[in-house]
This record gives C-alpha cells, sequence and structure tokens, in this order.
C-alpha cells in the first residue's frame, strides 16, 4: 500500500512538473508576441509618377527634414467598421525648404500607412508591402502633401522619401526601401542630379 501510495506521488509530481514547463513555456511565447511585433504587410494602389517633374508638381511641400522625436501610432476604423487603418504621425525638422509655405527651422507632422496594434495574442505592425516607415535619428529628401488633420503626407510612398543626404553607394539598405531597381532607380537619379545635399 505504501509503494503504492509513493508510486502515484512520484507520477503527480513528474505530472506536476510538465505541466508547470509548459505554462512557462506558453507564458515566454505569449510574453515575447506582445514585445517583438509580427510583421503584417498589406497591399495598396499607389499611384505611380512618370518621372520627377510629376512628383514635384503634385507636392505641397519639397523638404529635407530630420527626425525630431518618436512617433505616435493611430488606429481608425472605417465608417462601416468592419476595417481598420494603420497610422505613425511622426514630427520632423525642416533642415531646408526647396517648395512649400515652411521655414528652416520648423516642426511638421508627417503621416505614414503604418502604425502597430496590440491584440490579444500579440504585438502586430501593420505594414505596407512596398513601404519601408521613417526611422529615428535619420534625415530624409520628402515630396509631402498636406492631409486632413494638419500633417503631411508622403507622395506616392517610398517614390516621395529619399534618404538625405544620399549614400555613398547606395543599396536598398542604406536607401531604406525594399528594392533599388527600376522605377524608384531611375527617380532617385534624378533626385540626386537635381537638388544639392545639405551643406
Amino acid at each position: 500500500m505504501c509503494i503504492l501510495k509513493k508510486h502515484s506521488r512520484g507520477w503527480l509530481k513528474t505530472l506536476f512538473l510538465f505541466f508547470s514547463v509548459i505554462l512557462v513555456i506558453g507564458l515566454g511565447i505569449l510574453g515575447y508576441r506582445h514585445i517583438v511585433p509580427i510583421s503584417v504587410n498589406e497591399h495598396a494602389l499607389i499611384k505611380q509618377y512618370d518621372d520627377l517633374n510629376a512628383l514635384e508638381d503634385s507636392s505641397e511641400l519639397i523638404v529635407a527634414v530630420s527626425v525630431a522625436g518618436k512617433g505616435r501610432n493611430e488606429v481608425r476604423k472605417s465608417i462601416e467598421g468592419e476595417s481598420k487603418f494603420h497610422f505613425t504621425y511622426t514630427p520632423v525638422k525642416i533642415d531646408k525648404v526647396y517648395k512649400g509655405d515652411v521655414r528652416q527651422g520648423d516642426t511638421i507632422e508627417i503621416v505614414e500607412p503604418v502604425g502597430y496594434e496590440r491584440l490579444p495574442d500579440g504585438l502586430y505592425f501593420i505594414g505596407r508591402s512596398d513601404y519601408t516607415p521613417i526611422r529615428t535619428n535619420s534625415s530624409y529628401l520628402l515630396f509631402l502633401t498636406k492631409v486632413d488633420s494638419g500633417a503631411y503626407s508622403i507622395r506616392g510612398g517610398s517614390q516621395g522619401k529619399f534618404v538625405w543626404p544620399p549614400p555613398q553607394d547606395p543599396s536598398p539598405e542604406k536607401l531604406e526601401v525594399t528594392e533599388f531597381t527600376g522605377h524608384y532607380q531611375m527617380l532617385f537619379e534624378a533626385v540626386v542630379a537635381k537638388y544639392p545635399g545639405l551643406d
């Protein structure tokens, strides 16, 4: 009888230890998913500008900027409430004005079609498949237009955003784009030829 009790206690301890390990691993995975965002890419129709002239004509502002602070996230529901739209608003300081009614030293807010959303199963980063968001401690040449919120939107997604001054040896990583070929490369070369780097 004592041997049977000892055997069942040992079995219960093993079972308890097994479920404890499973619980700790599960909580660790859940915790990790709430700290490290899971990337989800959405697709969108973006107007493609034929050339630099078309991009310039459609822009209210053409400015060289440096990121002036951390962005804030906003999630909006559609009127029907079925879809969600994710935005990040980032303050930038104007370093040089090429077109538009702002002054050097002013701070404006840039709105990007990307953002974060925390759901019960984790933290998600919702972005566009062809767009890399602005990075802290970086500077850019931006082609912008004002939106209803008073912030400025980048024209044509990545077509209106250039790491500035341009790197000596351009690559997708240094230019903060998904690909450095074709259309974007054509616009980049035209921008570099026309706009002087920051002095």
